[in-house]
């Protein structure tokens, strides 16, 4: 990692603040207290959404992902439950 410093020294000085998305009013904000529906409907346009405390505020509280709603909708498939399933679908002839 120090020997690629060295190549581009100046990519490495760059701050967050000077390449951060300073457009606001376009990025995926919802209050804390607002409705799946209001998730769901700015998922369909984004992979993420900023939950904020208040859109005054804008103090962030959290980010809701797609996979965050996927694992909503997806059982947890854990080695127990595949060691059972094997068991229950292993039949022997005696």
């Amino acid at each position: 990692m120090a020997e690629e410093k060295k190549l581009i020294p100046e990519f490495y000085e760059i701050l967050a603040k000077e390449i951060m998305d300073k457009r606001v009013g376009e990025l995926p904000l919802i209050e804390k207290d607002a409705s799946i529906d209001h998730v769901l409907s700015i998922l369909t346009k984004s992979d993420h959404v900023w939950v904020v405390e208040s859109k005054g505020s804008k103090k962030l509280v959290g980010i809701i992902t797609e996979h965050d709603i996927l694992d909503i909708f997806s059982p947890v498939y854990t080695h127990f439950v595949c060691f059972l399933s094997c068991l229950i679908s292993y039949s022997v002839d005696f």
